[in-house]
């Protein structure tokens, strides 16, 4: 007789898959590596900041995740982290560039699936602070009075040279 299964199951991981990302999977993996093992939110905060073409499909991907687990189970994200994210490579696209003497070479455009598992943990303080940007109002300067000219304030102001002569009579080397 077979026994009914007693053990208790651990609640389900919350799942979300990227597929048909036409980017290589190598490059996707670079950026994987960031995020493994880490809290959602330092990982929102590196990917935000990463120049490369993956970074936002990924935070999306991490976006959906995170809105997968507040609407099924209630879960905020500062509880989340990423469990487990795999990288697998896609359908490739083979395309033929044009050489000279009527010869051509195969150009392979690689796509990639992702996959993200998110788990639960006790939630802890972030170990760095994200930067917020705010934008600050400037204030108009107040104008200053002006340096005094070369001229001295004795003389009048009928006198002092201007336009083109000025120019002229104020280089170095006529001094």
């Amino acid at each position: 007789m077979a026994k009914a299964a007693t053990q208790t199951h651990p609640t389900p991981d919350i799942k979300a898959t990227l597929r048909f990302l036409h980017v290589a999977p190598q490059k996707v993996r670079r950026l994987t590596g960031l995020m493994r093992g880490v809290s959602v939110l330092e990982a929102e905060a590196a990917l935000a900041t990463l120049p490369q073409r993956a970074a936002r499909p990924l935070l999306k991907l991490l976006h959906s995740a995170c809105e997968n687990a507040r609407s099924t189970r209630n879960i905020s994200k500062d509880r989340l982290y990423v469990a487990r994210i795999m990288v697998d490579g896609g359908p490739v696209l083979k395309r033929v560039e044009r050489l000279s003497r009527g010869g051509m070479s195969i150009l392979s455009k690689s796509m990639s699936h992702v996959s993200l598992t998110l788990g639960e943990r006790e939630a802890k303080p972030l170990s760095y602070r994200v930067p917020h940007i705010k934008k600050e109002k400037t204030k108009p300067e107040k104008k200053t009075e002006r340096a005094p000219s070369r001229t001295s304030a004795a003389e009048p102001q009928a006198q002092r040279k201007s336009g083109r002569l000025q120019r002229l009579f104020q280089r170095k080397s006529m001094g």
